[in-house]
């Protein structure tokens, strides 16, 4: 996609099998911009932007990847880091299960 301006661009899959998400853009200006992938298997997920990256809205994100699905972006995506908290599977509906903070 070239030159696209005051556009948005969404892109997902999910649970991608052998399945690789190419997506470029060069001279965009002024668009909202959404990748994502949700479990990919074998599916790499490549993003290209050539032009002014602070005009433009870019979200770009992957989780639950494989080994076999890198995720590389140019110019580098912003990742948020996530941290999984599992204990609310184990507490159940009991308040005596409650969990002290340290």
């Amino acid at each position: 996609m070239d030159e696209a301006e005051i556009s948005s661009l969404h892109v997902s899959q999910n649970i991608p099998q052998n399945s690789p998400m190419e997506v470029s853009m060069s001279a965009a200006k002024n668009n909202q911009i959404h990748l994502s992938q949700a479990v990919p298997m074998n599916s790499p997920l490549t993003w290209k932007l050539e032009g002014d990256v602070e005009s433009n809205q870019i979200e770009v994100s992957q989780n639950a990847a494989d080994d076999n699905s890198p995720l590389d972006c140019t110019p580098e995506c912003p990742q948020e880091e996530y941290v999984y908290d599992y204990q609310y599977a184990d507490a159940g509906h009991d308040a005596s299960n409650q969990i002290e903070e340290v």
